[in-house]
């Protein structure tokens, strides 16, 4: 297992507004035999999604990194 991530944890919160904000609550990594997960947190709905983790783009602070965006395909 390497020691970067592979993979964002993320838990969608829905706002009042109807637009949905996806909290961090931890990492995993992509082994040849499994997958592990850590969570920092627990994800009150008990949901949560893993996201690839691409590469930062220029001027991305680490609050951009937290709120993921799903993919829409």
């Amino acid at each position: 297992m390497s020691n970067k991530p592979t993979h964002k944890a993320v838990t969608p919160i829905e706002q009042k507004s109807g637009k949905t904000y996806w909290h961090r609550v931890g990492s995993a990594w992509e082994g040849e035999k499994c997958t592990t997960i850590k969570l920092n947190s627990f994800p009150l709905g008990g949901e949560f999604c893993l996201f690839k983790i691409t590469e930062k783009l220029e001027g991305e602070g680490e609050e951009a990194q937290d709120q993921v965006q799903p993919d829409t395909e």
